[in-house]
């Protein structure tokens, strides 16, 4: 697993949360989560997000990108992603909620708003009961080839 610290602007966070906040009406829900496909939205500064993404990994596919907003009380169990990606990514917009935490195998991961995390889709991960506040994240997926 590799930690990048400021891979976003904490102004950058704070768009992509009002973004967000604006743009709930084309979200699609997911388990109890609201999702927007960032790879078919219009906008300047997803499309430079959508940028960086694809740089991150430039010989791999990107093949799901999405800013998620989750409510209390929502969790994800134990899984991993193999079965349709090879690399995974978690990026923080904030940290200002109780819970909702991102372990992977024996690490917790602490919140830090434009922290990303990046792993191989094999390794088993979950993200615990939000018990406060909204939690703000991006998520993007790659395939090899």
């Amino acid at each position: 697993m590799i930690q990048v610290s400021g891979f976003l602007s904490k102004d950058t966070c704070d768009y992509c949360m009002e973004f967000f906040t604006r743009n709930k009406n084309v979200s699609r829900i997911f388990r109890g989560r609201f999702i927007i496909d960032l790879l078919t939205i219009k906008d300047p500064v997803m499309d430079t997000i959508k940028e960086k993404y694809i740089s991150l990994y430039p010989t791999k596919k990107l093949k799901t990108l999405e800013l998620v907003s989750w409510s209390i009380g929502e969790s994800h169990d134990w899984h991993d992603d193999t079965i349709y990606y090879d690399h995974s990514t978690i990026l923080y917009l904030n940290k200002d909620y109780e819970g909702g935490r991102t372990q992977i195998e024996d690490y917790v991961v602490e919140p830090k708003a434009g922290k990303l995390i990046c792993f191989t889709s094999d390794l088993k991960h979950r993200v615990t009961t939000l018990k406060s506040g909204q939690r703000y994240v991006i998520l993007a997926w790659y395939k090899n080839g």
